[in-house]
């Protein structure tokens, strides 16, 4: 529940500020929580000792996908504020 609301509020916000589209929305959110969870799998994997060199390997990479999709929207929409 608390999760959800959350949620909304940080759609809401972004909608607000950009007059983006509900998808470019959920983009957005998605890839900030691939980079979310990958930075913490990677911080994870780094300060507790006997974990397996895999999901340093994972968390990098799920990092990875999340910064790029990220990118890549960005350079897209980078002159969306011209067209209002």
């Amino acid at each position: 529940m608390l999760i959800s609301n959350l949620i909304n509020l940080v759609l809401d916000s972004v909608g607000k500020i950009h007059n983006y589209s509900m998808n470019d929305n959920k983009k957005q959110l998605f890839n900030g929580i691939l980079v979310v969870v990958g930075a913490a799998l990677l911080a994870y994997s780094l300060t507790v000792t006997g974990v397996s060199v895999y999901v340093q390997i994972v968390g990098l990479f799920i990092l990875m996908i999340g910064a790029y999709r990220a990118s890549k929207h960005w350079a897209k929409h980078k002159n969306d504020h011209l067209d209002e």
